[in-house]
């Protein structure tokens, strides 16, 4: 598969500091996205730790087509393992956490792990489907009908999540894959986007930007524009 990838990290328009942490191994066909949580800058070193141990684990070894869940799900267990380690070793760090978001191409296959509310779309055919389901207490809310999507949109409660690397008593990782198609377009991005820019405008910024680069400068801005109450960090691919 060749691929066109864009990527864009931005501290929005509100946060001091950007506590998002974007992977790229365009030639390994691998991408990792995860938005860090936490004080004395935290959060910046939960996420870029993810990335890092995720990105050597799976480098760092063969690994059969088949095996390929399994090893998403032991590489974001080892982070989760390290990202404990660090705060247990460090006072400044205790209790830092990140979510992360690991795609992996392989064989005309996506196969990708999840953990927290930072998403995976499939923009397929003009439609944007979210891959991932929110590991958060809003959803939560949302699958029991205890909370209208409006009032999902404006509660306080969004930020709260049930599920983090480093922080959860038991990490549950949620793990997935599809077959892939030339023209599919894949993102992955932080809820410094998804919070402020509904699914439907999405989708109207990927079917109407000229190229994959304007696409990611749109979302940016478009959440900045919202407000950009949080970091925005994204990554674009295009199979062809």
């Amino acid at each position: 598969m060749k691929l066109d990838i864009a990527r864009r990290s931005d501290v929005g328009c509100v946060r001091g500091q950007n506590e998002d942490a974007l992977h790229v191994n365009a030639r390994k066909q691998m991408f990792i996205i995860a938005d860090g949580m936490g004080g004395h800058n935290a959060g910046e070193v939960a996420s870029a730790v993810a990335c890092k141990v995720i990105s050597e684990s799976l480098n760092g070894r063969q690994v059969r087509y088949e095996d390929t869940p399994a090893a998403l799900e032991q590489a974001v267990r080892t982070a989760h393992e390290e990202i404990h380690q660090q705060a247990r070793d460090n006072p400044d760090y205790e209790g830092m956490g990140t979510t992360v978001e690991v795609l992996w191409l392989r064989n005309q296959t996506a196969y990708w792990a999840h953990v927290g509310d930072s998403r995976i779309y499939l923009y397929r055919d003009t439609r944007l489907d979210q891959l991932t389901e929110d590991h958060s207490l809003v959803n939560d809310y949302l699958k029991r009908g205890m909370m209208s999507e409006e009032q999902a949109r404006s509660t306080p409660l969004r930020n709260v999540i049930l599920q983090a690397l480093g922080t959860a008593d038991e990490l549950e990782v949620e793990t997935g894959s599809f077959d892939c198609k030339a023209g599919d377009l894949l993102l992955l991005c932080s809820d410094g986007l998804t919070d402020v820019v509904l699914d439907d405008d999405i989708q109207q910024i990927l079917a109407g930007s000229p190229s994959l680069e304007t696409a990611a400068d749109n979302a940016v801005e478009h959440a900045k524009q919202a407000g950009g109450p949080d970091n925005i960090s994204l990554i674009l691919i295009r199979l062809s």
